[in-house]
């Protein structure tokens, strides 16, 4: 049973959250090219794909019986997307109770730093 379900369930998203849903226009299809067929034999299947999907948006005669084709015209398959509206300017407010408190370290006598730490960003020199 729970496979039967997850079958069902499996069809009903693919043809409602892709495009397969447009396989349910092959009747239609079929009897556009039959029409086809009947207004000039010689046409094959071939042909009748490319003048109706390869040969741009051509408007003859029967152009809306063309746009009901599958893969034609609008699409119809509709996708549930989840929005979220972000405001342009967004503020931030942080209050904080903690005091830095900074210490710069006399220069010495030369202008270098007193601070022993800052000779790691010396480059090396040569003795």
């Amino acid at each position: 049973m729970k496979r039967k379900i997850a079958i069902a369930l499996t069809f009903v998203y693919l043809f409602t959250a892709t495009e397969l849903h447009q396989l349910w226009k092959l009747p239609i299809f079929i009897s556009h090219f039959i029409e086809h067929r009947q207004e000039s034999p010689d046409i094959t299947l071939v042909d009748f794909i490319t003048l109706h999907y390869f040969s741009g948006n051509v408007r003859d005669a029967d152009y809306a019986r063309d746009e009901q084709l599958p893969f034609r015209g609008n699409s119809e398959c509709m996708i549930g997307t989840i929005s979220s509206i972000v405001p342009s300017t967004a503020t931030i407010s942080y209050q904080s109770n903690i005091l830095y408190l900074i210490s710069l370290a006399p220069d010495t006598q030369d202008g270098k730093p007193s601070n022993p730490q800052a000779s790691i960003w010396q480059p090396p020199r040569s003795c």
